[in-house]
């Protein structure tokens, strides 16, 4: 897993995380609210504390899965409604 970074051609940037599921497939996953380095890296420590602590273990409950609840509850708290 990893913080990445994408270059568009008119020179912005956007950064995302990734991580490989429980198949061993690479998942990436983008968000535009991640504008730095270090809003990405924060999502992909919460993600990897999650995993130690056991949470993304179950069976029912996926990497992604996890991703997208993090995501989720992420744009409730911190994006306006508009």
């Amino acid at each position: 897993m990893g913080v990445i970074e994408r270059k568009y051609p008119s020179g912005k940037r956007s950064y995302g995380i990734q991580w490989f599921d429980e198949q061993g497939e690479r998942q990436r996953e983008f968000n535009r609210a991640w504008t730095t380095k270090a809003l990405a890296k924060a999502a992909h420590d919460e993600i990897l504390e999650r995993q130690r602590q056991g949470v993304a273990t179950r069976p029912d409950l996926t990497v992604a899965d996890l991703f997208r609840e993090w995501h989720d509850n992420h744009v409730k708290v911190n994006c306006s409604p508009a």
